[in-house]
């Protein structure tokens, strides 16, 4: 993804283009509250998100093996799977969920309804940066788009 698929304005979104897409869909997803939170500092970057890494497959590895190095059991896909079952126990439409993932509402249904509670939900969109890392994350961002520039 590139920082410009990152849009702010009036409702967060972020755009999947089908090329981007497992399914080959475009799709236009809500950026919840609180990832906005961690990601409106970096808002006017442009590029790649994380350009140290070739594709996907290479940030998924490189983040299992930062866990691997904390002790970490964290299996393929966790995020995702963490992401699909509270925002079902939130409640949310199965539908809804479907479209942020690009998968099906059948699939949601089956696979992932029940899995959390409503305040393990609560508690999971609550986790936000505090005021102190959102400055360093605004210092940071100031810096890579100075470094863009060059």
């Amino acid at each position: 993804m590139q920082w410009e698929d990152l849009r702010f304005d009036s409702d967060a979104v972020m755009v999947i283009e089908a090329e981007n897409s497992k399914v080959n869909l475009r799709r236009v997803p809500r950026i919840l509250p609180n990832l906005v939170k961690w990601l409106k500092p970096f808002q006017g970057l442009t590029g790649p998100i994380n350009p140290e890494y070739s594709n996907e497959g290479a940030l998924q590895a490189a983040v299992i093996h930062c866990a691997q190095k904390a002790g970490v059991n964290l299996p393929r896909n966790t995020f995702r799977h963490c992401y699909i079952s509270y925002r079902v126990a939130q409640p949310t439409v199965p539908g809804i969920v479907a479209e942020e993932t690009g998968t099906s509402a059948a699939k949601i249904k089956s696979n992932y309804q029940a899995l959390a509670t409503k305040n393990e939900a609560t508690q999971w969109f609550s986790i936000a940066p505090n005021d102190t890392q959102v400055s360093k994350f605004k210092k940071h961002a100031k810096e890579l788009k100075k470094n863009q520039k060059k």
